[in-house]
């Protein structure tokens, strides 16, 4: 398959929302293992299985060492929220916090995040519930762009 054809499959038969020509562009460059401007059948078809790939594939493949990563500037985020290190986040802590970020949050939002959070109803967001909000939130925005 030639660079043009490539791109039309890509712009016109696919549609991949929001891929530019550039990066189109680049995808064919690193399909065409063997660099010599065409893509052969087995190159083609390793392109199109990672297009095909679904998003809940890719999650379950989420890299382990970037996860780790992540869950550990969680725990760093969800000490920062506990003030007074109690491994529990209260209403006020998460107040407390959120303001010193954004002062323009309302009470309302507040208390939405923390009904959000608190998964098990007993007023505080502990850091098993912390990890299980934010984890799968983190690791969607890493996989969308």
């Amino acid at each position: 398959m030639e660079r043009s054809e490539f791109n039309q499959f890509f712009t016109k038969d696919l549609t991949v929302k929001n891929l530019t020509m550039e990066e189109i562009e680049l995808v064919f460059e690193a399909v065409d293992m063997n660099k010599d401007g065409l893509l052969s059948v087995n190159e083609f078809c390793l392109c199109l299985e990672g297009v095909q790939q679904s998003f809940e594939q890719r999650l379950r493949a989420f890299d382990p060492d970037l996860e780790k990563c992540l869950k550990d500037d969680i725990n760093t985020l969800f000490d920062f929220f506990d003030t007074n290190k109690d491994n529990k986040i209260t209403i006020d802590e998460l107040q407390l916090a959120l303001k010193s970020q954004n002062s323009l949050i309302t009470q309302f939002e507040i208390e939405q995040i923390m009904k959000q959070g608190d998964r098990d109803m007993n007023n505080y967001i502990d850091r098993k519930e912390f990890i299980e909000i934010l984890l799968p939130q983190m690791k969607s925005e890493i996989l969308s762009n």
